[in-house]
């Protein structure tokens, strides 16, 4: 079962084309990562940075300009082998992220 939900990423002023939504829910192994991408944005265009606890998603619009979400702080670190990616339909991507070993703060 997905713990809580760390962070919601909406802009304050509605869906803006510019960021990425997403957010994150951990789970013992690992962190599921929600995104919703905008209109233009291609799904095969998402990228992932990870940095210790820190997750940033990447993209690039339909004019090849990069969006992006705001940073999500995890509880533990992740890595990127073993992730996995499910379109969802309607804008919502779901990307898997495994724990990494080891990883306590």
């Amino acid at each position: 079962m997905l713990a809580a939900l760390l962070a919601l990423m909406a802009p304050a002023r509605g869906l803006d084309a510019a960021r990425l939504w997403a957010f994150a829910a951990e789970s013992p192994g690992g962190v599921e990562l929600r995104v919703f991408l905008p209109a233009g944005v291609d799904p095969g265009s998402v990228r992932v940075q990870l940095a210790g606890r820190r997750i940033v998603v990447v993209a690039r619009d339909a004019a090849g300009r990069q969006v992006r979400s705001r940073p999500l702080v995890v509880e533990e670190p992740v890595v990127e082998e073993g992730a996995g990616a499910v379109w969802e339909g309607e804008g919502w991507l779901t990307i898997t992220l495994r724990a990494q070993k080891g990883g306590h703060r």
